[in-house]
């Protein structure tokens, strides 16, 4: 095969072989690089087999985007069907964890979002890719993510070429629908296949254990167990666990970690695509990576249904400025006191509350709703909840009956988008003129103040500082579910009042941590504390 040519490119030497194809690289005449893959003899004469690597290379085409593998050309070399690709020089992340390689935040943020942009595209082009995971998931010289292997996708005009029924792709990393019919499957699949991916890079685990359970175990605990998430940090637990719904319709739509909404240039295609598996991944010219970072911190595990929607369309991510204020700026302040600058000396109903300036006029409660002080965590309710309670889940949640979502009130039987005063934890608990914020008093509060993780008092938290200098400090208070209480000193997370316009199951809500603050959702049966706003001019 050496010194042979397609398309300009001329064959240097074997990169690998699998069991469906040979991997070449070459050049063309002003030093181009290809790779060159060429199906193998006893192969090439498969017709089935043929038409699917042509697919592949029809879909791949028409998939312009700067973190998909790029394709060159198709024809034959003796006969043999030949395509030719982008020559990538990396690592892909299966090979990464097989060398124990631990990746740090950077660049699980920087994948994923790379990831969302590459899939959000493909999608708008109706196709669905059905065979996410690690090793499908190329990292080039230049740290950026390459999609590969579009060997079992379907462009929406193709023809399907296996059975309902058949399973194709790699078991471990499909979605509960690909494991019963992987026939009637769409887009979302390959969201829920992205986040086990995810959890597989976050844990440092693969999703299961191939040793110790068989393929029947493993279909079983896709359809019916909540994914395994011990060991991701909580922040992305959090962010991952609405896309591993197990009914697809719940799965939200695919955004960028950290709040810049995914760029989607036309509406996913929700297409009935069959797909196959065509070949192994080769991995081109690997640089086996010379970082390692450590693993993350075990955080205990929630049941995988419910999880905060972090980065809902939401850009949230502030640049810490600087400004003019009396405050030690102290991330490490060892427990000293931090006092907002101008104590606030107005009160409605006997609960004080602070102007920081805002364009509405909408004042901010020094305490959470529960709490004394500021450093308090105070109650924690779920949503269009009024009294707190020792257990939090949806076999006892308010407003649902157990799976049966078409009855949960607010956005479902009876289209209301707000809490009426008398679901409103801080109208209830506080009286008439405070009210539980909305999703925009939120954005109000994030888009006109600085923030800053400090310690108040021994108690860790963020302080929002207004225009007018005056702050107001919110305890990282943790969430509740079932009985226990998480993250406590390391998140905070506060209801708004208004549900999440195109989930209606989740309610939006404002959640930091020690770097970061974000406007996300929130599955509605969580415990979260309250900030009440009022109106008062007094």
């Amino acid at each position: 095969m050496i010194g042979r040519k397609i398309g300009g490119f001329v064959l240097k030497y074997k990169l690998g072989e699998g069991g469906m194809a040979e991997v070449w690289y070459a050049e063309n005449e002003i030093g181009k690089k290809a790779a060159v893959k060429i199906l193998n003899n006893d192969l090439a004469h498969n017709a089935q087999i043929v038409e699917r690597f042509k697919n592949e290379a029809m879909i791949m085409v028409k998939l312009d985007h700067p973190n998909i593998r790029q394709v060159y050309d198709y024809g034959e070399i003796d006969g043999r069907p030949t395509m030719v690709q982008e020559y990538l020089e990396g690592e892909d992340l299966k090979a990464m964890l097989k060398s124990g390689r631990r990746f740090s935040e950077p660049e699980l943020e920087k994948w994923w979002n790379q990831m969302a942009s590459a899939l959000n595209f493909t999608h708008s082009q109706g196709i669905v890719h059905r065979d996410i995971k690690p090793s499908n998931i190329f990292i080039d010289s230049k740290g950026d993510v390459r999609l590969l292997d579009f060997g079992i996708a379907k462009i929406k005009e193709g023809i399907t070429m296996t059975q309902t029924g058949a399973m194709m792709g790699t078991l471990m990393y499909m979605s509960p629908e690909q494991v019963c019919d992987s026939k009637h499957i769409d887009y979302r699949s390959d969201l829920y296949s992205l986040a086990v991916s995810f959890v597989h890079l976050l844990s440092g685990r693969a999703p299961y254990d191939t040793n110790s359970s068989n393929d029947y175990t493993i279909r079983k605990g896709i359809v019916e167990q909540p994914l395994d998430m011990t060991g991701v940090p909580a922040i992305w637990r959090h962010f991952l666990e609405p896309y591993l719904a197990k009914d697809p319709q719940h799965r939200p739509a695919l955004v960028q970690f950290g709040g810049q909404q995914a760029t989607v240039t036309a509406k996913p295609v929700a297409e009935n695509t069959m797909h196959d598996r065509s070949e192994e991944t080769f991995v081109e010219n690997a640089k086996p990576s010379t970082v390692a970072n450590p693993a993350p911190k075990p955080a205990k595990d929630k049941n995988s249904r419910r999880g905060l929607w972090i980065g809902l369309g939401v850009a949230a991510v502030a640049v810490v400025i600087a400004i003019v204020v009396l405050l030690p700026k102290d991330d490490n302040s060892g427990g000293k006191t931090i006092s907002a600058q101008s104590k606030p000396s107005n009160t409605l109903n006997g609960h004080e509350y602070v102007d920081l300036g805002l364009p509405s006029g909408t004042k901010w409660a020094t305490c959470n709703v529960g709490a004394n002080n500021p450093e308090e965590y105070g109650n924690y309710y779920a949503w269009g909840e009024t009294r707190t309670k020792g257990s939090y889940s949806y076999d006892n949640y308010r407003w649902g009956i157990r799976n049966n979502y078409d009855y949960i009130k607010y956005g479902y039987a009876d289209n209301l988008k707000t809490l009426e005063a008398n679901d409103d934890a801080a109208t209830t608990n506080w009286g008439h003129g405070w009210h539980m914020p909305t999703e925009t008093e939120l954005q109000e509060l994030i888009s006109n103040c600085t923030y800053q993780w400090t310690t108040q008092n021994d108690v860790k938290g963020m302080l929002f500082t207004g225009t007018n200098g005056n702050s107001i400090f919110l305890p990282a208070a943790g969430d509740r579910f079932d009985g226990e209480l998480f993250d406590a000193g390391s998140g905070g997370y506060y209801w708004s009042g208004s549900l999440c316009s195109d989930t209606t199951d989740y309610a939006w809500l404002l959640y930091f941590n020690s770097g970061h603050y974000f406007m996300g959702g929130s599955y509605r049966d969580y415990g979260f504390t309250v900030r009440a706003v009022c109106q008062s001019q007094n």
